[in-house]
């Protein structure tokens, strides 16, 4: 029967649809299975190999699964692109899959043949070499090159159950360990990598090298969807493997100078830090310590942003004052600590320090509390609210409405607002508030066995935008109103 098959012309397809007829041909890389019957497996591997190099479509409309495995077996055809192969290693093979290039001299003669045959199970794909008219030989161009390294990543590293495996095997007395994929050696050794040539002395376009952090960084670039598989264990140890750093690579392929000097510092500031990298890799993939550093970051930059406008403000009110002062007016603005009840988000901000104590204005008699706010609305507390009732004749709010510029003086001199006022405003609905919460406080107290539980809430008076758009004066007038003589 084999040698009736044998002997059988099988069809395959070439380039321009020609149909190719020959026998089953011999040697380490048969004629694979026919792609559209492979490549639900295989999609990534699919991209790659040739027509010419599989069965016509035709007989996987002819032949079954259990016929397409019994030629398998019987070394006519590759039933997958990923072969398993178990034989005697020829010395070629054996310089790739030794675990540790020094012991190569444990294991050869002096004239460099094998001291003894070394058998053992690997793994390989089909046609994955630098072999004439083979996936590497065929590799001239980068797009190509990425589609190579998006297979090894993300398909040939998933779909083989030998990678990262070793066989230990005693040789003349030493135990050696060897790799079990043929594959994964072959992609760290082959030059399949292709750059744009920048010699103009030289007349190819692409130059090919052996994998690197940076000439894989240049491969990747702008390709998010690949970029973002490179977190995964298997793809680590891939690149590990076939000696690409993966810090480095991640890091070249960052658009500019700005952004990577940022996270050569972050990485720095994380190796010399002693922290274990198991706690890193934790922290990285819990989704709630990450918020709790985003927010805290968010608050780091709204301080920033707020400290800015906050020297601002002071300082056209500071320009204002000279002039009164040349009046023989006395009078000074200095920040006085409020406490730490204060607001600190997107919406609406105060100004703090960065002790995270809220500062407030102080000019004369006057209390001035600063609110930067990109919503049509200024949020304060309970007790700013409190206090602007109680000094409500000598309490204003300054809103600096914020847009999206970055601030500079003289966007905040047009922005700011001052509401010399809100104390009145506030006045019923805090008087309304307070009696809310003596009731509250009542029915906390426990009645016949039973109370109820009521959780702190954030407090949040809400000042309309209307109030310091319809209501307000300019930093200006405020000072020549309150303090002129």
């Amino acid at each position: 029967m084999p040698e009736i098959i044998k002997d059988l012309k099988i069809i395959s397809k070439g380039s321009n649809d020609e149909v190719i007829k020959r026998t089953f041909p011999d040697g380490r890389h048969l004629l694979l299975s026919p792609i559209n019957f492979f490549k639900i497996q295989f999609p990534l591997y699919a991209n790659l190999i040739r027509e010419r190099d599989c069965l016509h479509t035709v007989y996987n409309e002819v032949l079954n699964d259990d016929m397409f495995k019994k030629l398998s077996e019987m070394g006519f055809i590759h039933y997958m692109p990923l072969v398993i192969r178990k034989e005697k290693i020829n010395i070629k093979d054996i310089d790739l899959l030794i675990h540790n290039s020094e012991d190569s001299n444990f294991i050869k003669n002096d004239d460099g043949s094998l001291i003894e045959e070394i058998e053992f199970e690997y793994s390989d794909f089909a046609y994955l070499t630098a072999t004439d008219g083979h996936i590497y030989s065929r590799n001239t161009t980068s797009a190509f090159s990425l589609k190579i390294l998006n297979f090894l990543l993300n398909e040939a590293t998933i779909k083989d159950n030998f990678f990262q495996s070793v066989e230990e095997k005693e040789i003349n007395g030493k135990k050696i360990l060897f790799d079990e994929s043929l594959w994964l050696k072959r992609a760290k050794n082959v030059l399949w990598v292709n750059t744009i040539n920048i010699d103009e002395s030289n007349e190819k376009k692409f130059i090919s090298e052996r994998p690197s952090s940076k000439n894989l960084s240049e491969l990747l670039k702008d390709k998010e969807e690949i970029i973002s598989t490179i977190k995964g264990e298997a793809q680590i140890n891939f690149l590990t493997q076939i000696g690409v750093g993966v810090s480095d690579l991640i890091r070249n392929t960052l658009s500019s100078d700005e952004e990577r000097i940022k996270w050569d510092k972050a990485l720095t500031n994380m190796i010399t830090s002693n922290v274990d990298p198991e706690l890193v890799e934790e922290i990285f993939k819990d989704p709630n310590i990450q918020k709790e550093y985003e927010k805290r970051l968010n608050e780091r930059k709204l301080i920033n942003r707020n400290q800015q406008i906050g020297a601002l403000i002071e300082n056209l009110f500071r320009e204002i004052i000279e002039e009164l002062k040349s009046e023989g007016v006395n009078i000074n603005i200095e920040r006085k600590p409020f406490g730490s009840d204060y607001i600190l988000t997107e919406d609406s901000s105060d100004l703090v320090d960065k002790n995270k104590t809220e500062e407030i204005f102080q000019i004369g008699n006057w209390l001035v509390e600063l609110k930067a706010t990109g919503k049509d609305y200024a949020a304060m507390t309970q007790l700013q609210a409190e206090t602007a009732v109680e000094k409500k004749s000598n309490y204003a709010l300054v809103v600096v409405e914020l847009d999206g510029t970055e601030p500079d003086k003289d966007y905040v001199k047009k922005n700011a607002k001052i509401v010399d006022h809100i104390g009145q405003n506030l006045s019923t609905i805090l008087k309304e508030f307070e009696e809310m919460e003596e009731k509250k406080s009542s029915i906390m107290l426990e009645q016949d066995g039973i109370s109820v539980d009521i959780e702190d809430r954030n407090i949040r008076f809400r000042v309309n935008s209307k109030v310091w758009r319809e209501e307000s004066i300019s930093l200006e007038e405020f000072i020549k109103k309150h303090f002129r003589k």
